[in-house]
């Protein structure tokens, strides 16, 4: 159980996507950008207003382009139009968020 940000820090630090985990009132933009650069799909479980470009651009670098299915039309890293071009695409094969620990590993 994740209790302490020391507890929230080192659970992203082993499986970014662990910040599904994460209780909302320990979500820090230090815990979410540990949390995306383990894993891009991660910016799944990051509060909306913690998704800076800079986040949303990290999260792209390791997800690939199909991380930015997850990043708010708002963006700055979507640039105009790009959020209709990829909308509705699937993340690829693998744990997904809302897939639980185990499945498509």
């Amino acid at each position: 159980m994740i209790t302490t940000e020391q507890d929230a820090l080192e659970a992203v630090r082993q499986d970014g996507m662990a910040l599904e985990d994460v209780p909302e009132k320990l979500k820090t933009p230090e815990i979410c950008a540990e949390a995306v650069c383990g894993s891009g799909w991660a910016l799944a479980f990051v509060p909306e207003a913690l998704k800076t470009p800079e986040l949303c651009l990290a999260a792209s670098r390791d997800a690939r382009a199909e991380a930015f299915v997850l990043m708010p039309a708002r963006s700055a890293v979507h640039g105009r139009g790009s959020r209709g071009c990829l909308a509705g695409r699937e993340p690829p094969p693998g744990r997904r968020p809302g897939q639980a620990r185990g499945a498509g590993d």
